[in-house]
């Protein structure tokens, strides 16, 4: 019997001198699907021999085909004698480990990494939050933290337009206030995609710009004044009559119309319009009427000085009309 065993090792041990089982063997499997480990050794050489499986994470798996752990998903399966394959049913990730079959005297068989494969899946508590707020010519970092395997392949739009940035960070140093917007990164590899959107807001100290700072308007006329405003965040856009930014702001009424247009696009301007009614215009409604933009800690105002037309002004308005078309 002695003689069998040392006949029997030494038939193995050439057989795996020859590079036969020597290499690592890598098995993809995706989650939930079934996966087979092979271990064979040449016919003639296994008879008398005990194979037992091992894994890194949990050491000594089989003995035969006897299963010492996750009995419920692990079997050793013989299509053939000289065969001992190790089966797992609807593996898991947990199951993503080097496995090893030996035989009972500790010669390696053959050894094998099984690869759990999965669809992308966005990490969203080391991924940057959805909402991100920066300060203008300051530098913009979105991460974008993916698992999956094959490892993804992430990629970067603006909106739905794609950037041509790859990777799981994307920066935007010295940003402006028109790079605000809606960013996504998208993660793919062979078994699906995933996605995460990121919205970017830039701030910056308002600032207000009048149409016309002289508007001229008589009797029975209707005045007209308009000023831009830009800013963000904006926590109050408004008219007041005087130089008070913090006077009373004018409300639409009978006597006043008061329109607000925003920018659109994601770009941070408001349009406000006031127009006096051509009913109502007085002699106490001119003079200086402010638009006011109140930011964080800071107010942006200008001015527009509402004039009393007369036939010499209204000819130098005449004048400048026709001198700039």
């Amino acid at each position: 019997m002695r003689m069998l065993h040392r006949y029997i090792l030494i038939a193995i041990t050439g057989y795996l001198a020859s590079g036969a089982g020597a290499d690592v063997l890598e098995i993809p499997v995706k989650v939930n699907q079934d996966a087979s480990l092979p271990c064979r050794l040449p016919m003639g050489s296994h008879k008398d021999v005990n194979v037992r499986w091992f894994s890194e994470k949990d050491g000594w798996l089989t003995s035969g085909r006897i299963v010492y752990k996750h009995q419920n998903q692990i079997s050793v399966i013989k299509p053939a004698p000289n065969e001992w394959n190790l089966r797992i049913i609807k593996v898991t990730v947990a199951f993503e480990d080097t496995y090893t079959c030996k035989t009972e005297q500790g010669t390696v068989i053959r050894t094998v990494k099984l690869i759990i494969e999965t669809s992308p899946k966005i990490d969203e508590s080391a991924s940057s939050p959805s909402r991100l707020t920066v300060k203008e010519t300051g530098t913009a970092e979105l991460t974008c933290a993916v698992t999956g395997s094959p490892t993804p392949e992430i990629h970067w739009y603006r909106g739905k337009n794609p950037i041509d940035i790859k990777g799981s960070v994307l920066k935007i140093p010295g940003i402006t206030r028109y790079a605000a917007d809606e960013y996504m990164c998208r993660a793919i590899n062979k078994n699906g995609e995933a996605e995460r959107r990121f919205n970017v807001t830039v701030s910056f100290a308002p600032e207000v710009t009048v149409m016309e700072p002289e508007v001229y308007a008589a009797g029975g006329e209707v005045a007209v004044m308009s000023c831009v405003v830009q800013g963000s965040p904006l926590y109050g856009t408004y008219w007041t009559m005087g130089t008070d930014v913090y006077g009373k702001p004018i409300k639409a009424n009978w006597k006043y119309l008061v329109m607000q247009e925003d920018g659109g696009d994601g770009i941070p301007v408001k349009f406000l319009t006031l127009i006096i009614r051509k009913s109502i215009l007085a002699h106490k409604d001119y003079g200086v009427y402010t638009c006011v933009a109140k930011g964080e800690n800071q107010v942006a105002q200008a001015a527009v000085v509402l004039k009393e037309k007369t036939a010499v002004n209204a000819e130098e308005e005449k004048q400048k009309v026709i001198k700039y078309d």
